[in-house]
Parts: C-alpha cells; sequence; structure tokens
C-alpha cells in the first residue's frame, strides 16, 4: 500500500476557488447542472482518520449544507479523467457555510472532527448517479490518512 498523509488547510475562499466555493449567507444555492433537476438527500457523516472512496460528479454541480454547525474536514482533488492521489487536499471547514462544489471535483464525504457524526444537507442532480465516477483507494492499493487537528477534535477552537 502507498501511503499518504493530509494535514488539513484552512478553508480559505482563493484555497478553495478551482475546486467550488463557500456561501456564507443563509441562502440555500442551487446547483447549476447540465441534466436532471435538483434533489435533496440528508447524509450522516462520521468521524474517521482516513478516508477510501472519492467520486467526482460530470452532471453538474453538488450543494453541501450542514444541519449541524460541526467543524469537518473535506477532501477534493481538481477535475481529471482519473483521481491522482498526490493531488489530494484536504480543508478544514467550519461547518457553518454552505459548500458548492464544482461540477466534476473529486470529493470525499465530509469528516466531521469536533463530533463523532454530523448531518448535511446534500443538493445536487436527479442524474448524479448515471454521471458520476467513483474509485475506492484501497483498491487501488493506496492508504489516505487525515492528521485531524487535536483542537478541532476536542472542539476546542475558540473560533468557532
Amino acid at each position: 500500500m502507498k501511503r499518504w498523509e493530509l494535514t488539513p488547510v484552512s478553508f480559505e475562499d482563493e484555497n478553495f476557488a478551482p475546486f467550488g466555493r463557500l456561501v456564507r449567507a443563509r441562502e440555500e444555492p442551487e446547483p447549476v447542472l447540465l441534466c436532471g433537476v435538483p434533489v435533496t438527500t440528508f447524509m450522516r457523516c462520521y468521524r474517521t482518520a482516513a478516508v477510501d472512496w472519492m467520486s467526482a460528479h460530470d452532471d453538474g454541480e453538488q450543494v453541501l449544507i450542514p444541519v449541524e454547525p460541526v467543524p469537518s474536514v473535506l477532501v477534493v482533488a481538481p477535475p481529471s479523467d482519473d483521481l491522482d492521489p498526490s493531488e489530494l487536499i484536504a480543508f478544514l471547514w467550519s461547518g457553518r457555510e454552505t459548500i458548492v462544489l464544482h461540477r466534476s471535483v473529486w470529493h470525499a464525504l465530509p469528516i466531521p472532527v469536533s463530533q463523532p457524526h454530523a448531518l448535511y444537507r446534500n443538493r445536487q442532480g436527479s442524474d448524479w448517479f448515471l454521471q458520476s465516477r467513483t474509485v475506492r483507494l484501497s483498491d487501488r492499493g493506496w492508504l489516505v490518512h487525515i492528521r485531524l487537528p487535536v483542537q478541532a477534535v476536542t472542539g476546542s477552537f475558540s473560533r468557532w
């Protein structure tokens, strides 16, 4: 197994711009889609220190809306025909803003870090399952670990 260690970086607009955008207002943006109609689902995600699945949706944007304001890590990689684990970036997200992922951006499920789990509202196209690519990292001999910040795990981030 080839091992990658990711240390989350700050979720700044300019850092995240190649992958999507943050929406700080209380609005719920509609995903821009190439096909299908917007649908909403709910995802309960669990804390983990490893990422094994990455997906990219070619039908349009995906919108992640925290239902619970829990600091989380989001692992992404730039759009490409095939995932390159050397391009993975982990972002530390306050869990208070909405994230809009650009079309075809590789991404894992959000990883809550200050709670064992968190609930997110997911908005994406109704045809996402027809227009998605998924990679199981362990099937390719890749092991991706996230260095979760101690302050986030203990919930002691003063700015949150």
